[in-house]
């Protein structure tokens, strides 16, 4: 491996008032920006020149303008972001813990910067934001995928204290640019819209197809008592989904663009999500073009996980989690891609199910009130 050091980062390309700069790894036609002080996150990939991730329209954003507040895209949210580890979902003033945690906003040790042997990126981010909250070891390691325009994100998570049980939440947030007509193509079989949240359930039938991109008026917080006013606002809409995998364990999720030709895709391995809950998450927000494929732990914030069990528990062991993030560039990749999703009938839970136990049974994989 080859040490990376300052003199290997360069500008960001498009809007950059921050002047972030990032390590580019990927391909002669991809290049994948990783921001070493953003905890290795990736905030820009570009193929053939061109964006393929979402693009926060106030520009690349640096830790020093890190901002978790506001009505829309807040500053740093855009490409892929990895949300926690002290919360996942809204800030809460109470418990002290601000919009999907502090991670990204964490930088890797400049000293474990690293190229690998097949050019990709690998660091180590030491995390520790709360006194009695998780601290954590993570290293990183992105890779291009050879013959694809496609990168892996590898993490693996310990204890930065040893013999101490450590609890925390951990959630990979990809963001995609969407048009009207996008829609989602993914293997889910039970689908219930985020809890409490009329602005999800009007319509939740039609979730997969994204509409009125770019339209809405922003209003915080949303009405939350008039269908019209929801519609009107166009406000951002979350669903959790049980996923089928295949028979490898292998679970596929892409967004097509209306012409059929092109697509986003994110696939992940059940198998390597058994420490955390692993449902589906499907961020939709219209409003701002950008949708998130998200995997991890659950959206609604850790004060709801604890009470209810889904915080990922790391003591003595190692927790490791990995995905694969990627582009189909032509209709026949995006129909052959398609042809790796088991075929499933999704069932959208109605609404005098829609409780906690429903949503916890959900996040534990659906089997208990929803059997396959």
């Amino acid at each position: 491996m080859t040490k990376i050091t300052e003199k290997d980062l360069v500008l960001l390309e498009g809007l950059n008032p921050d002047r972030v700069k990032g390590i580019v790894t990927g391909s002669k036609d991809m290049k994948i920006y990783v921001d070493p002080r953003r905890g290795l996150d990736i905030p820009d990939v570009l193929i053939n020149g061109e964006p393929v991730m979402f693009r926060n329209p106030s520009g690349h954003r640096s830790v020093e303008t890190y901002n978790t507040f506001g009505l829309g895209p807040v500053p740093h949210f855009e490409g892929v972001l990895t949300t926690g580890p002290e919360n996942v979902g809204g800030f809460n003033v109470e418990l002290g813990v601000s919009l999907h945690g502090t991670f990204t906003a964490t930088p890797a040790d400049p000293d474990s910067l690293q190229r690998t042997e097949s050019g990709g990126i690998k660091g180590t981010i030491y995390v520790g934001r709360i006194v009695v909250g998780p601290q954590l070891i993570v290293e990183r390691t992105i890779e291009p995928v050879e013959g694809k325009f496609a990168f892996t994100i590898d993490d693996r998570i310990r204890s930065a204290c040893d013999g101490v049980e450590q609890y925390y939440m951990w959630l990979y947030h990809p963001n995609f640019p969407v048009k009207d007509s996008t829609t989602l193509c993914s293997s889910e079989r039970i689908v219930i819209p985020r809890p409490g949240d009329l602005k999800s359930i009007v319509d939740a039938e039609f979730y997969r197809e994204f509409q009125k991109v770019k339209k809405g008026v922003a209003i915080c917080p949303p009405s939350g008592d008039s269908e019209e006013k929801i519609r009107e606002e166009n406000f951002e809409k979350c669903y959790i989904m049980v996923m089928e995998p295949d028979k490898e364990g292998d679970v596929y999720a892409m967004l097509i663009s209306p012409d059929g030709n092109k697509a986003a895709y994110i696939r992940y391995n059940v198998n390597d999500f058994q420490d955390v809950q692993q449902a589906f998450q499907f961020w939709k927000n219209p409003r701002d073009g950008a949708s998130g494929l998200e995997i991890g732990s659950t959206f609604l914030g850790w004060e709801f996980a604890k009470r209810k069990g889904l915080l990922c528990n790391l003591s003595h062991k190692e927790h490791h989690y990995k995905i694969e993030i990627g582009f189909l560039m032509t209709g026949n990749e995006v129909n052959q891609f398609k042809e790796k999703i088991p075929a499933t009938k999704p069932v959208v839970i109605p609404l005098d199910m829609r409780n906690e136990a429903a949503i916890v049974d959900v996040y534990r994989g659906g089997t208990n009130m929803f059997p396959i």
